[in-house]
């Protein structure tokens, strides 16, 4: 079994959850009903237990709404848990070089 496909499973069974904490959306312009997006994710910072991360949508090269969202990682209880030692190593590969960003931003 791939290294994603076993951390997917454990994240499938519930022994990890990962809700948004923090999202802030600055909405640039309107889709249309038949447009194609294409929806851009890219992750930021890796902390102990939070993630953060920027997505675009945009329409034919043009940004529709730009986001910023800090991820948290929380046990089947509701509390704040570290994320999993391999699911960091895993999403290291994907993290970009530009750091943290400021969650606050408008």
């Amino acid at each position: 079994m791939s290294e994603a496909a076993s951390l997917s499973g454990r994240i499938e069974n519930g022994e990890h959850v990962f809700p948004t904490r923090v999202y802030y959306a600055n909405f640039l312009r309107p889709a249309r009903l038949d447009d194609v997006l294409d929806i851009h994710s890219r992750l930021l910072r890796i902390g102990g237990a939070s993630m953060n991360m920027e997505q675009i949508i945009r329409c034919t090269g043009e940004d529709l709404v730009r986001m910023t969202l800090r991820i948290a990682c929380v046990n089947r209880a509701g509390a704040a848990a570290r994320l999993p030692n391999r699911l960091q190593s895993v999403l290291q590969k994907f993290l970009t070089k530009q750091g943290a960003i400021n969650m606050r931003q408008s």
